[in-house]
């Protein structure tokens, strides 16, 4: 090995790995659905309904003590007592509903987000048919040109090269709508970082 070229390798290489290193990895599909339920505004009105340690009812009772051997009235006394708004079946009830209001936040959510994962993975592949067919319409045209092919030849590649791209406008447009399907699961003010989670930024 020539002298000066091992630290030149090792630079290249420190280059090469930079992106890899710093490239930010898009959250899973459970982080998303996790970040839903965490902002549900559904949730927090039931979560709302649970008794806390202000759900409570305060009882008082004053009167006063007789001496009996002088019949005579003695020092006023009271009772306060704090019970519990809720007994233990309401409680439990409450508390089953929370859960049943995650459930039904989480199933939702994740329905949508199927939906939405494969929608773009048809964009995604029909992006790179896309790619196939146009280097295809240009290598037809330029047998065309040649006096090799037929005309009607490139003008059905190019018909089949607007069909698909039509359909995966339709289908940018799905996702679009299913994104703003998941993100009203949440305020607006926790959308735009939702969006970009499902975008994968």
């Amino acid at each position: 090995m020539k002298r000066g070229t091992m630290p030149f390798l090792l630079l290249w290489l420190c280059l090469a790995l930079v992106p890899c290193a710093f490239a930010a990895e898009a959250p899973s599909d459970q982080t998303i659905i996790a970040f839903i339920v965490q902002h549900s505004p559904r949730i927090r009105e039931a979560q709302a309904l649970l008794p806390t340690p202000g759900n409570l009812l305060k009882i008082e009772a004053r009167g006063r003590v007789l001496l009996p051997n002088a019949g005579l009235e003695g020092q006023g006394v009271g009772v306060v007592a704090s019970l519990p708004l809720l007994d233990r079946r309401e409680k439990a009830e409450r508390t089953l509903k929370v859960l049943e209001v995650e459930r039904e936040v989480q199933r939702e959510a994740a329905a949508l987000l199927q939906e939405l994962r494969a929608l773009q993975a048809q964009v995604r592949l029909g992006e790179e048919l896309l790619k196939e067919m146009d280097e295809q319409l240009q290598w037809t045209g330029r047998r065309v040109r040649e006096g090799v092919e037929y005309q009607k030849e490139a003008n059905h590649f190019l018909l089949e090269l607007y069909g698909k791209k039509v359909e995966i406008e339709q289908r940018r447009a799905q996702i679009g709508s299913l994104i703003e399907k998941l993100a009203g699961l949440i305020p607006p003010a926790q959308q735009p970082t939702l969006r970009a989670m499902l975008n994968g930024s």
